[in-house]
């Protein structure tokens, strides 16, 4: 087992083996969607999206700071659920009532590969608005190709801040072997 597969399977023995409440941070492209809807699919519930919860109509108007509160509060009372996203000023509460936080934290090109291929995907199965323009997509890649370099929030460093206090709670997915390690290990 190679150093980095064996740090993912080594933290999963620390952490509860079957967790009921998932939090799945990573930039865009990251793959937290895919995941989410996996574990969600295994745990016989829906996944929630923070730009759900923080986008009234879908990246064109904000939901008020109560509002986003009050659902995340309705959804973190459940005794199970899976939460997904890339914002990290106000997911606190989140973090803390986790169970596991799977942090996607991929290399800049399987990120832009991961963008590349969601809208292959979406331009063939015509789901034009979830495709965006080219332009939308290059600007993402532009976005996702900083997550490591960047200082702002939603950043590689902001996603440290905001688990740093719940390491051990908290595992790192750096590679598929990783991701696929975590899989097995979770719910078989």
């Amino acid at each position: 087992m190679e150093p980095a597969e064996r740090r993912v399977s080594e933290r999963l023995e620390m952490i509860k083996i079957k967790p009921n409440r998932v939090f799945i941070i990573g930039t865009m492209g990251s793959g937290k969607t895919t995941l989410a809807k996996s574990i969600a699919n295994k745990l016989g519930i829906k996944h929630n999206s923070l730009d759900d919860i923080y986008w009234t109509r879908k990246y064109t108007k904000k939901r008020s700071p109560e509002k986003r509160e009050r659902l995340v509060k309705k959804i973190i009372k459940n005794k199970k659920w899976v939460i997904e996203g890339v914002f990290q000023s106000w997911v606190g509460e989140i973090a803390k009532k986790a169970d596991l936080i799977i942090w996607l934290n991929l290399h800049p090109r399987r990120l832009t590969w991961n963008i590349i291929k969601r809208y292959i995907k979406n331009s063939l199965s015509g789901k034009e608005k979830e495709r965006g323009t080219l332009w939308d997509n290059y600007k993402i890649i532009v976005h996702a190709r900083k997550y490591r370099t960047g200082i702002h929030k939603n950043s590689y460093r902001g996603h440290k801040l905001l688990t740093v206090k719940y390491k051990s709670k908290r595992v790192q997915i750096r590679g598929l072997k990783q991701l696929s390690i975590l899989l097995k290990r979770l719910y078989n």
